[in-house]
């Protein structure tokens, strides 16, 4: 009787964990967008849930290399954005249909990364293509990024989806 019950513990507790783990993501991806980012006075955007600070760059197109001098004349540990740092964001709801606090008309932001070609790629806000590769297309803007070396990430992602 007693080798039962300590079953039944068992799967009820496997029950609540496989039904916290799914929690997980929805519960950062179904933040409004509204509730996740704060703009603040000097317009640094937090995302709240990866700790992660934004600076949206001038609304007019902008090459790589432009963009590079933007971000390095911010001072700082302002950085150019990776793609899972702006694919973070895309899961967040941000694109050209949902700008939030990113407000901008472009629909390309530049990314860090570059391929064997030595060509620069864009992260795509337009909702059918999230990577794109080119060498420079208008409507491409530049966001930098601070990455808050004090936080985990996942820690923080798994802290906040047990606070149902």
């Amino acid at each position: 009787m007693k080798e039962h019950a300590t079953q039944v513990i068992v799967m009820m507790f496997l029950l609540l964990l496989s039904l916290l783990i799914p929690g997980c993501n929805r519960s950062t991806v179904g933040m409004s967008i509204s509730n996740r980012f704060m703009m603040s006075d000097d317009d640094v955007i937090t995302d709240l849930i990866t700790g992660m600070q934004w600076k949206v760059g001038t609304d007019w197109d902008i090459d790589w290399e432009d963009a590079r001098e933007w971000i390095y004349g911010l001072g700082g540990d302002w950085e150019m954005p990776s793609y899972s740092e702006l694919n973070e964001l895309w899961n967040a709801g941000i694109s050209v249909t949902s700008w939030g606090p990113f407000i901008n008309s472009g629909r390309f932001v530049w990314c860090l990364h570059s391929n064997v070609l030595g060509k620069s790629y864009e992260f795509s806000f337009v909702p059918i293509d999230p990577f794109a590769m080119n060498p420079g297309s208008a409507a491409t803007r530049v966001f930098a990024v601070r990455v808050s070396r004090t936080r985990h990430i996942v820690a923080q992602r798994t802290f906040r989806s047990l606070n149902l």
